[in-house]
């Protein structure tokens, strides 16, 4: 090897020019931290594996601060990327609850039952808030769909009200009849 300042041959590994003083640069041994290897002067990347090397010094240092060289990644990084976890599941659950946010309604009439009672008494029902269990649902009647309950209760609409046998409903009543000793009752879906 030869001083790039006064072209003096020197040895590989020397520190300085015995001839003008020149201090050389990376004439430490550099290691790999991917595959232990270690290499000579000028090495920046490993030629066994392609990782980046690292002086003795640099290493000592960086392990005693508690960095971590291999892989590169900063504890800030590390902050950062978890900060942004938490910003999205926070946005993500605040939309959701947006989105699926349903006012809870207390009924008027908890069950069929009650609300049948109400009816046969002459009760005015319209706009109040029913919840019922489905015993049967029809569809392709001369009211479109129809939900049975009750002894005498249709709950109508033209609309496919996606519910199926046994599930509670709660619904508002817009309008009631009552033909042949049964109720057909016009209805708003609530949940």
């Amino acid at each position: 090897m030869n001083c790039p300042h006064c072209g003096e041959t020197v040895v590989s590994n020397a520190i300085c020019c015995i001839r003008c003083g020149y201090k050389f640069e990376n004439t430490k041994k550099k290691y790999c931290m991917e595959c232990g290897m270690s290499w000579g002067i000028g090495a920046k990347i490993c030629p066994n594996c392609g990782s980046k090397l690292y002086s003795a010094d640099r290493i000592e240092r960086e392990s005693k601060f508690g960095n971590n060289i291999k892989g590169n990644v900063s504890k800030n990084k590390i902050k950062i990327i978890i900060a942004f976890c938490v910003l999205l599941v926070l946005g993500i659950m605040l939309t959701l609850s947006l989105f699926t946010k349903t006012k809870n309604i207390k009924p008027d009439y908890s069950d069929e039952y009650y609300f049948e009672q109400a009816l046969n008494s002459g009760e005015d029902v319209v706009g109040k808030i029913v919840c019922f269990t489905a015993d049967d649902i029809r569809t392709n009647t001369l009211w479109g769909y129809n939900i049975w309950s009750g002894e005498h209760l249709n709950f109508v609409s033209d609309n496919n009200p996606k519910i199926n046998v046994g599930d509670t409903v709660t619904v508002k009543i817009n309008k009631v009849n009552k033909i042949l000793g049964s109720w057909i009752i016009e209805y708003e879906k609530i949940k």
